[in-house]
């Protein structure tokens, strides 16, 4: 994520204390927060990822304001994105749909990310900092309810109202509930009925330690057994007012091409330790 923010600014703001989103909660012992994520996985559909191999993603992104706009990594403020993924991996490509970068393709396969801005053109595998941030966020928003449950420490931490419906609030994080310097939070709000994720809110460890963000889950599309959310504004601490950006799902196809067509011969040949260009 690019942040031109202005040099003596950032600097004051990389210099304050790690984000911790357990603030203003105290731990309670009412729910078992491993059992409500247990439900949060049933009402996701989380098991029917198991026959899924590849999946795509039509997507929009729009971003707003100051920060919005300069953290956006795309020529402008809204891009049209064919999303390809393998479930469970960072494995996957973006695809423009429109404007002027429209046919560039974004991938990441073991890490490595490569690109190429026509269909015609050679893929070049080079580390790319936008690709390697972008491309692995949009999968694990859209994953979020079964990558969340490789988490090792889980919390309770009450209920608060959203929608005009008190949810319960699960802290989930690895190792410990604490801020820690490389390892995120995430507080997921679930629906006391449905059990469904109504909001999530998370750290950025690996852009600065000192943001965190907020998305709402405003609608769901079910796609074979599994729910992906498809109205998705973000908020952060960054921006006082407003959003930083929305994300909209508008389709998906399941297990749409082969896996291995998502996974590059120029990547793939690459040994496990070697870096790219």
């Amino acid at each position: 994520m690019r942040l031109l923010l202005p040099i003596a600014a950032l600097f004051l703001l990389s210099s304050c204390a790690l984000a911790d989103l357990t603030e203003g909660y105290a731990s309670s012992s009412q729910q078992d927060p491993q059992k409500l994520l247990q439900q949060v996985a049933k009402a996701h559909g989380v098991s029917s990822w198991s026959a899924v191999n590849s999946y795509q993603v039509s997507l929009e992104d729009e971003f707003y304001g100051f920060f919005g706009k300069n953290g956006n990594p795309f020529p402008n403020n809204e891009a049209q994105l064919k999303l390809e993924y393998l479930p469970g991996t960072f494995t996957g490509r973006a695809t423009f749909l429109e404007g002027k970068w429209k046919d560039r393709v974004w991938g990441i396969h073991q890490w490595k990310t490569y690109h190429k801005n026509t269909p015609t053109e050679a893929i070049r595998v080079k580390q790319d900092k936008d690709i390697l941030f972008w491309v692995p966020t949009y999968q694990y928003f859209i994953e979020f309810p079964a990558r969340i449950q490789e988490a090792t420490y889980f919390e309770y931490l009450g209920t608060k109202s959203l929608a005009g419906t008190d949810h319960h609030v699960v802290l989930a994080s690895w190792g410990k509930g604490t801020p820690q310097k490389e390892i995120d939070q995430y507080l997921i709000y679930v629906h006391p009925e449905t059990h469904r994720i109504g909001r999530l809110e998370y750290t950025v460890r690996e852009v600065y330690g000192f943001i965190s963000g907020a998305v709402t889950f405003n609608d769901y599309l079910e796609k074979d057994g599994i729910l992906f959310p498809t109205d998705m504004p973000v908020e952060s601490n960054l921006v006082k007012e407003g959003l930083l950006h929305t994300m909209r799902i508008m389709d998906v196809s399941l297990n749409h091409i082969p896996a291995e067509q998502l996974i590059p011969a120029e990547v793939a040949e690459l040994d496990p330790g070697q870096k790219p260009n």
